[in-house]
């Protein structure tokens, strides 16, 4: 898989632009490679500096929050997503 981002790092903070791959509360689908490769993605940014400004290619919050809601097991409602996702 090919994933595209840019990762600037100039200390001041550093800036991740993911494109596709990374959002809040979800990340993007792979249409080519496999599930693994998203992993080694994935691993690469969590050695990026804890103080990294994150920058999604799109904004997916509330539907990603709201579609958690569907497959976790607490009781939370779709007002509780719109809540945290004004939060944000």
């Amino acid at each position: 898989m090919r994933s595209s981002f840019l990762i600037f790092e100039t200390g001041s903070p550093n800036a991740l632009f993911c494109g596709d791959t990374l959002f809040v509360g979800g990340c993007g689908r792979f249409f080519e490679g496999t599930g693994d490769d998203m992993v080694k993605t994935f691993d690469l940014f969590k050695k990026l500096d804890p103080y990294t400004e994150i920058f999604c290619g799109h904004e997916y919050t509330l539907d990603n929050l709201k579609f958690a809601l569907t497959v976790s097991k607490c009781k939370a409602k779709e007002s509780d997503a719109s809540r945290i996702w004004k939060a944000l």
